[in-house]
């Protein structure tokens, strides 16, 4: 599956919920949770996927499930993805982290 399909993926589930601030618990980052909007985009487009393999591993793992379950369609695309966790990370809201995204990593698509 293309990047391109999670990218839009992330971008509907912020623009629906566009104030949510994503708030690590004491076990850290997750993607099987349903917390982060990285894990919900995931659940949905891969549901048969175990993603709590990738669970508290830190923003640098969005690289490895990238690597693991997507065609790069380029670096930009990777960039903006690594962007949009580093500041979900960082407490930001979703659409602070998707126009922050934009900004470092137009993908002009």
């Amino acid at each position: 599956m293309k990047i391109k399909k999670l990218i839009k993926e992330v971008r509907r589930i912020a623009s629906e919920n566009p104030d949510f601030v994503y708030l690590k618990g004491d076990e850290g980052c997750t993607y099987s949770g349903n917390q982060c909007i990285f894990g919900i985009a995931l659940n949905k487009l891969h549901p048969d996927v175990d993603l709590s393999k990738y669970d508290e591993c830190g923003g640098i793992v969005i690289n490895m499930v990238l690597d693991d379950l997507f065609y790069e369609d380029s670096m930009v695309h990777l960039n903006w993805c690594v962007t949009v966790q580093a500041e979900q990370d960082l407490g930001n809201s979703w659409s602070e982290c998707i126009r922050t995204a934009d900004e470092a990593y137009p993908l002009g698509d």
